[in-house]
């Protein structure tokens, strides 16, 4: 069953919302899922493809380019975060089937919706138990019925247009590659210190000498180099693997990702 046009749902901003009516009440709504927009992948998806030449480029010639099944679906990023997602990014990511929840049904005639068992178990309750072993009980019949399934991963199962790929990534470590790179693109003749600084590059955890004593500003400047170095080769991954499609991955062609929450 398709999605509802007057009902979107966003796995990762975890809402179940209706569209904004002109006129209508819903401006507070409204608000707060533009604010969780922001603060979610998709809005990294979003800035990552405005750092991208070739989409830049693709979205100039409006999609007569090598990118224009990228540029079908997410449309001219040359714009604000707030317009681009009314306008695209909100149905580009909403779920086109309803996503399953758990139900409670008190009346046998409320079960003949149920045409098969496939992925679903019905239980039966007794009211008469204490809360706490009803609870035991269950957990443990469900221990049973996952026992032989592969775990669930929701990105993989979503059924929006353009899917987030799963990964171990923190936005945080991916807004400071973008942090970083646009930062490069604005400066490009800073040095890779004054781009941390530049940044407000927080690497406390890194700078910590073998021996145990202080490092010496020098030792800090190499320390801060490294780093800088490092996040903007990821970001040119990052943003190679958007232009394909693929958010967010730092994937080197024909190599495993890397675990980027290991070196952060």
């Amino acid at each position: 069953m398709e999605q509802d046009d007057d009902l979107l749902q966003h796995k990762e901003l975890g809402i179940r919302h209706n569209r904004p009516r002109l006129g209508g009440s819903g401006n507070s709504e409204l608000q707060q899922e533009l604010t969780k927009a922001k603060n979610s992948w998709y809005n990294l998806w979003f800035r990552t493809l405005q750092n991208s030449g070739r989409y830049m480029d693709c979205c100039e010639a409006e999609g007569v380019h090598s990118l224009r099944h990228l540029y079908e679906d997410f449309g001219d990023v040359r714009t604000s975060f707030p317009t681009w997602w009314m306008t695209t990014g909100r149905k580009l990511f909403a779920e086109r089937r309803p996503v399953p929840k758990v139900e409670m049904h008190c009346k046998l005639n409320e079960l003949s919706h149920i045409q098969n068992m496939k992925d679903r178990v019905v239980l039966e309750v007794p009211l008469t138990l204490r809360r706490s072993t009803v609870i035991r009980q269950i957990n443990k019949l469900l221990d049973e019925a996952y026992e032989e399934r592969e775990p669930v991963v929701p990105r993989k199962v979503s059924t929006a247009i353009r899917k987030l790929n799963s990964s171990k990534m923190q936005m945080d470590t991916v807004r400071r590659m973008l942090a970083v790179y646009e930062c490069r693109v604005k400066f490009p003749n800073f040095s890779l210190y004054r781009i941390a600084l530049k940044t407000e590059l927080d690497i406390e955890f890194q700078l910590r000498s073998k021996t145990g004593k202080p490092m010496t500003d020098e030792q800090k400047r190499v320390r801060y180099g490294i780093e800088v170095s490092r996040l903007l080769r990821q970001s040119r991954l990052l943003i190679e693997n958007a232009e394909a499609g693929i958010f967010p991955c730092i994937k080197p062609p024909g190599q495993e990702e890397v675990d980027t929450d290991a070196i952060d």
